[in-house]
């Protein structure tokens, strides 16, 4: 039986909703928009950068630049890996794995209100 895309990439899921959360844990005022806007923003750029164009320039207030910061440095990571004898992950790999919690991030906003996501994920990382 063919895996789903999330139990396919539950790594490295977890690991950029485990950052996402600790912020969260740090930072109480923090909403899903300002997850959104960071998330948003790279996606942007890891495109733009795939596709050889300019980088765009995104106005982040200092939130949503900490969360963008976490967002690249936990994805970095990822595409350098070299443990696990698993091979690094390509950037558009990773891309994809951005849209879907950025999915995530909406469909859990609109059912749930502006800390819908972050409740879900905070309760989903912290149960699990």
């Amino acid at each position: 039986m063919a895996q789903s895309f999330e139990e396919q990439h539950q790594a490295i899921l977890r690991d950029i909703e485990s950052g996402i959360v600790e912020l969260y844990e740090k930072n109480p005022d923090m909403t899903d928009h300002n997850v959104d806007k960071a998330m948003t923003a790279l996606i942007r750029t890891y495109d733009a950068d795939i596709k050889g164009k300019r980088k765009p320039n995104v106005k982040l207030t200092t939130l949503e630049k900490l969360i963008f910061q976490r967002l690249i440095n936990t994805c970095e990571f990822w595409m350098q890996k070299q443990e696990d004898s698993l091979p690094p992950y390509t950037k558009d790999a990773v891309l994809l794995c951005l849209k879907r919690i950025y999915k995530s991030i909406n469909s859990w906003t609109r059912k749930h209100g502006m800390r819908g996501y972050l409740d879900f994920v905070k309760a989903f990382v912290n149960g699990s």
